[in-house]
């Protein structure tokens, strides 16, 4: 076999293995308590995890503890809205599904929201996973309006506060 072809198989076997191979993560936010101002990350993994950068906006002056991250050794420590995660030593939180870590810190009275921001969720390589994040947590009075009556043709199932606009026509 010729150099070309033996480059050609590593990069396509780098390839493969980054693209068809790459693990995912599922993050939300667990078990928020406002006066307490505090709230877990629930994560879901399929594939070892070597480190962790993400976003939560919501609260102000965090500081993490607990969860899978400890029990792995990690390092957390947070910056802004900013949380990152890792080893110093190379551990990885295993495949499974659990606390990554609990959050506290001051309500801004905006929602609890996660986003990736620059950061990524990656394995012991280095490679970064697809990473869902789940729903914002409400903070204080946020009304939904809308048709709260479920015999309205136009009923908002998640409406908290109604504000007059139910439909009852006659085709819905």
């Amino acid at each position: 076999m010729c150099i070309r072809d033996r480059f050609f198989n590593i990069i396509a076997t780098m390839f493969l293995t980054t693209f068809v191979f790459a693990g995912s993560a599922t993050l939300s936010l667990t078990n928020f308590n406002e006066d307490a101002g505090s709230v877990d990350v629930y994560m879901v993994n399929d594939t070892p995890v070597g480190g962790v950068q993400f976003d939560l906006t919501g609260l102000s002056g965090m500081s993490v503890s607990g969860g899978t991250a400890a029990s792995a050794g990690f390092t957390v420590s947070t910056g802004g809205s900013t949380i990152l995660g890792f080893s110093f030593t190379g551990a990885t939180i295993p495949v499974g599904e659990g606390v990554l870590f609990s959050v506290s810190g001051n309500p801004t009275g905006d929602n609890l929201c996660l986003s990736l921001g620059n950061g990524a969720i990656s394995d012991s390589n280095g490679i970064a996973q697809d990473v869902t994040f789940g729903d914002c947590v409400s903070v204080g009075d946020n009304p939904v309006t809308g048709c709260t009556d479920s015999n309205a043709c136009n009923y908002n199932p998640e409406a908290n506060e109604d504000d007059g606009s139910c439909d009852f026509g006659d085709v819905c």
